[in-house]
């Protein structure tokens, strides 16, 4: 049996009052105080108001600001009131600031130690030019920057001032890139540049990567989680809050995708999409934006 309410019903009389008539019907249209209102699109008026939400925010940090801000979100009958709880989006603070969301693609910044091409031979002393095609071919934030601006969102939630271009340059100076982001030393970087400690998570099964991101939220903890994806590409996001339904159970986990030029949190932004959906599911571990991408493997930075 489904839990959902029953859909409230009109009679034509009841929508004729609802939309300023008398409760007359004449010829396919309703009329009253003298103007007849179109029947077809006063129904769909009337539909577009069956779908009432209604959010309740809690705010459950604790005194030094750890924790959640959680928005309940209810399906609302019009003609009832009654509200139905649907789920409940959970949002990590660390000390009263939520996970940043840098954007790569906002960001200038070369990577040096690129075996692609010789960088600091085109940047030296010696004057000479170079093309589009060398230019492109040069390792850049907003190319392959994800790792990196993930460790910035963690870094500027840890209250370090901190930008993806930030994170390059301290990365060049400990030298911290064999061959571009791919071959990144995080370790170097978390622990020499950034005063945190680096911890790692790969080549294990769901069941483990989903067991350490599970833990951490409850810790209070953003994670940085690596997706592999059909072609053996990585991709890096943060991940800092979590979805779970009405049972309480976790469902989705929301996570902060450099690689996309708006916030994530889009249910509660005027700027939604139905199709834009920056979480990942729990069961599976599949990215919804692009199913192609699964979680393979976790940076794990704490201060």
């Amino acid at each position: 049996m489904s839990n959902e309410p029953a859909k409230p019903t009109m009679t034509n009389e009841e929508a004729s009052r609802a939309f300023g008539g008398q409760g007359s019907m004449s010829s396919g249209s309703i009329t009253g105080n003298g103007s007849a209102v179109d029947y077809d699109e006063m129904t769909k008026q009337y539909a577009r108001h069956d779908a009432i939400t209604d959010v309740n925010v809690t705010d459950r940090r604790d005194s030094s600001g750890n924790g959640y801000k959680s928005y309940a979100n209810y399906s609302v009958d019009p003609r009832t009131g009654q509200r139905t709880l649907m789920y409940t989006d959970n949002d990590l603070y660390v000390d009263g600031r939520s996970v940043a969301d840098y954007k790569q693609g906002n960001y200038s910044g070369i990577i040096l130690n690129n075996s692609k091409i010789d960088v600091k031979k085109i940047f030296g002393q010696e004057s000479m030019t170079y093309t589009e095609k060398d230019v492109s071919r040069l390792n850049q934030i907003s190319g392959q920057g994800c790792l990196l601006t993930a460790i910035a969102d963690i870094a500027q939630t840890y209250g370090l001032e901190m930008t993806p271009k930030n994170i390059v340059l301290i990365a060049n100076a400990l030298d911290a890139f064999q061959s571009g982001t791919s071959s990144l030393k995080t370790d170097i970087l978390i622990e020499n540049g950034l005063n945190g400690t680096y911890g790692g998570v790969s080549g294990k099964n769901d069941d483990v990567l989903r067991a350490k991101i599970d833990s951490r939220l409850q810790e209070g903890l953003p994670t940085i989680a690596g997706f592999k994806s059909n072609n053996g590409n990585t991709h890096f996001v943060a991940i800092s809050g979590y979805r779970e339904n009405a049972s309480g159970e976790i469902t989705q986990y929301k996570i902060n995708d450099p690689g996309t030029y708006n916030s994530n949190w889009d249910d509660n932004d005027i700027s939604y999409q139905p199709t834009s959906f920056f979480r990942v599911n729990r069961s599976d571990l599949l990215y919804q934006k692009n199913t192609s991408y699964k979680i393979s493997s976790l940076v794990l930075y704490d201060k």
